[in-house]
This record gives C-alpha cells, sequence and structure tokens, in this order.
C-alpha cells in the first residue's frame, strides 16, 4: 500500500497539527499519490471553508466580493473585516488556509521583505532583503450574463496612478512570501497574516500571503496603484479569485 504524508504543522498554521493520510491502491492503473485525485481527496479532508481546489488545473479559487471601485490601492485582496478601504477585493477565506491549498499544489512558499543585518566584516549595520518564494498567478473570475465564467486579468481593474512613475501594467504574477511566524513571550505560532489581513499585497507590509516582487512603499504618497473605475464592478459585487503556482 502506498503511502503519502502531507503535514502542516500548528506551527506554520494557527488551526492545529493536520496529517493527511492519502492511502491509494498498488495496483497498476490506480492513482498514485501526486495524481490530481489524491490531491483533491487530501484537500476535502482538510475541509476549508471559501476556497476550492482543482489538481488537474492547478488551481486555487477562493470566494472574494469587491469592496471597492475607485481610489488607491495597497492591497488587491485583504480578508474580510481588516483592510477594504484600501483593497480591491476582501475575501471570508483564512490566509493560512490559502497557504495550505498552495502547498498541495507544490508552491513553494519564501519570506516577505525583511531587513536583515550585515556580518561585522561586511560594514554592520541593516539591509533591505525583498520577498522570495514561488511566482503564482493571479486573476479574477466573474460570471457574465449567461452564466457563463469569465476569468480576467488583474489589470482590468487596477491601473497605475498617473503621478507616479511606474510600469504601465499590473503584474499577473506575485511572489509567495508565505507571511511570517508571530506570538507573544516567545510563542511564535500564529500565522501573522491571519490577523493583518494582507492576504494579496502591493504595498510592502512584511507578513503578506502574496506579494509584487521587491519593496514598495506603502505610505500614500508614494501607492502606485489605483482602481479603474471604468471596468471595476460595483461594492459588494461578488468574484472568485483564481490563484496558479508557476
Amino acid at each position: 500500500m502506498a503511502k503519502i504524508s502531507v503535514f502542516l504543522s500548528v506551527t506554520a498554521f494557527g488551526f492545529g497539527s493536520i496529517l493527511l493520510q492519502a492511502n491509494p491502491p498498488a495496483q497498476q492503473g490506480k492513482a498514485s499519490p501526486d495524481t490530481p485525485s489524491a490531491i483533491e481527496r487530501a484537500f476535502q479532508k482538510l475541509d476549508l471553508p471559501h476556497i476550492t481546489l482543482n489538481a488537474s488545473k492547478m488551481s486555487v479559487d477562493i470566494e472574494a466580493k469587491f469592496c471597492l471601485n475607485r481610489g488607491p490601492l495597497e492591497m488587491v485582496v485583504c480578508l474580510e473585516g481588516t483592510k477594504e478601504h484600501e483593497s480591491l477585493l476582501s475575501t471570508r477565506a483564512t490566509p493560512s488556509h490559502i497557504h495550505a491549498c498552495l502547498l498541495l499544489l507544490k508552491a513553494k512558499p519564501g519570506s516577505p521583505a525583511r531587513k536583515a543585518r550585515l556580518a561585522p566584516e561586511d560594514g554592520g549595520g541593516w539591509v533591505d532583503v525583498p520577498p522570495s518564494g514561488s511566482r503564482v498567478g493571479v486573476s479574477v473570475v466573474l460570471t457574465d450574463s449567461e452564466g457563463q465564467e469569465v476569468e480576467l486579468p488583474l489589470s482590468r481593474f487596477v491601473k497605475r496612478n498617473v503621478d507616479r512613475d511606474s510600469i504601465a501594467q499590473l503584474s499577473a504574477v506575485f511572489t509567495f512570501a508565505g507571511s511570517v511566524l508571530s506570538g507573544a513571550d516567545g510563542d511564535r505560532s500564529r500565522y501573522a497574516c491571519d490577523a493583518s489581513g494582507h492576504v494579496i499585497s502591493l504595498a510592502t507590509f512584511g507578513d503578506e500571503l502574496l506579494c509584487l516582487p521587491g519593496i514598495h512603499d506603502k505610505s500614500n504618497h508614494a501607492l502606485l496603484w489605483e482602481i479603474d473605475p471604468s471596468s471595476t464592478p460595483e461594492k459588494g459585487s461578488v468574484a472568485m479569485l483564481r490563484l496558479r503556482p508557476r
């Protein structure tokens, strides 16, 4: 009997240790532990609300809704009840659950942007370290008047702030930084993004789940992106956020 165990530790996710056992038969023609069907069985055991995983298409769909349709942006997506005043979309899906789904699709988390101390022989002091991690494609899925799904790029809804010098279009590919672990009194067992709500960020906060490559100032005068009101649905409109590890 073949066996695969996917272990997500309590220190990484805060919702408890999860040990998924997929025990497919070893007979020829049966699914191996890495097939889409085995991955989806593992996902079903997790029972994560507001998220759908499609292993054959290598995608994670997340329920969301538009929380603004004009104004400058620090976030593409925030956790509901956190930063709707500066985000395009909000979601009720728990960020650490999204992290778990990306792991099931073999994405590799890195780390958010951070400060690092140089060794004394290199002069000491602190330097900025950009975020790292697997690349993840991000798009928005809407339902048209005929009930059909339409997948659209983020650039459909987000445009460059005309007062800033920046690239013309928002990238559809983000970095799987994977947030950080935090906690009081040395108890580093809390997934920070579950509290901050920084699901997909445009500005740099240091605890994002997904972020743009590089380091981006979050002060209002430096924000590079804003909502395109001409193509963004009304506030409260339902959408689906689609993530695809590259």
